[in-house]
């Protein structure tokens, strides 16, 4: 409601007007982006008046003028990111602008920086959300290459390893020939390894086995993952979490269906129920993220469009509420 009242008394032009002004000023610019973020947070007809006000285009060119600074970078893969959370109209013009590309560039140029990474990762799910040509393009782009990259950088972080794998949902969903791509950079040992790094953190959890139900069911890698640790990785997860917990719910159908038949994975039916029953799978999408320092992310659920009625599902992925 803040966010619109801003934009309805002219602030979006202000700032916009603050950021042709300086252009060439670093300061001037991470922090206007930065405004941005904040205001685009939420609200789609705030995300599309921005689109208006090219709003998008003039975050590319900040990346491309100050392809190094951490302030820049940070607020304009932000700015990204929450401009295509809501908007389907916004994720198109994404698909045509090189916002993409320079997505991924700024994971595999700028690897070290978390928030550039995460906030990226998050431009990358939101843009391929319910869009299979921006899919395509990620594809083309090297988008597998990059979370990859983003998530051997980052192994230890939550936030990283959480984001990297709803973006691979979100590409992998389907209609996307991604089988080389992914065996080419051991994108499934990076998963199960976030996995594994993660036992004890549900954030990370659920979104690592959406992951793998992407990869299993629409790119036909059942043998592949079966062959990794997962089974073992599965039930160390429901030997971590007490028994009145819904994670060790989880772990235990999991480990049911896992275990009745002798290769679970080689039957797209028995995975299917698997992965509906315990955590449904399709797109996932990110709401509002600003990934301001000092405080972590809430989460909240919604249904995925893809997922069986009545089913227990984890990846129609919330809008996520900002760090503050």
């Amino acid at each position: 409601e803040i966010q619109l009242k801003i934009a309805d008394m002219g602030g979006l032009e202000c700032i916009v007007t603050a950021l042709k002004v300086h252009k060439e000023d670093e300061m001037v610019v991470g922090n206007a982006l930065t405004a941005l973020q904040i205001l685009c947070s939420y609200n789609k007809s705030v995300q599309e008046q921005c689109l208006k006000l090219h709003v998008m285009d003039y975050a590319i060119n900040s990346m491309i003028m100050f392809p190094t600074s951490d302030i820049v970078m940070e607020a304009a893969t932000g700015v990204l990111g929450n401009m295509c959370s809501q908007s389907s109209k916004n994720r198109v013009k994404a698909g045509k602008n090189g916002a993409i590309k320079m997505s991924i560039d700024a994971i595999k140029n700028m690897s070290a920086n978390e928030d550039v990474v995460t906030r990226s990762l998050i431009m990358l799910t939101n843009v391929c959300f319910n869009n299979d040509l921006n899919r395509i393009i990620a594809k083309k782009l090297g988008a597998v290459e990059a979370i990859v990259i983003g998530m051997k950088s980052h192994p230890a972080s939550t936030k990283v390893q959480r984001q990297a794998c709803r973006a691979v949902s979100n590409i992998c969903i389907k209609n996307v020939d991604l089988k080389q791509e992914v065996l080419s950079h051991n994108l499934i040992d990076q998963v199960v390894t976030a996995l594994t790094n993660h036992l004890n953190e549900s954030r990370v959890v659920e979104p690592v086995l959406s992951a793998l139900y992407s990869l299993c069911v629409y790119h036909g890698l059942r043998q592949e993952i079966d062959e990794t640790a997962i089974e073992t990785v599965i039930t160390q997860i429901r030997e971590h979490y007490p028994p009145d917990t819904d994670i060790h719910e989880k772990a235990l159908l999991t480990e049911a269906e896992l275990k009745s038949d002798e290769n679970c994975f080689g039957f797209i039916g028995n995975w299917r129920k698997m992965s509906h029953a315990i955590w449904g799978g399709g797109d996932t999408v990110v709401d509002d993220e600003r990934l301001i320092r000092h405080r972590g992310p809430l989460f909240h659920n919604k249904p995925s469009p893809l997922s069986q009625p009545k089913s227990r599902v984890m990846s129609q992925e919330p809008p996520e509420k900002p760090l503050q």
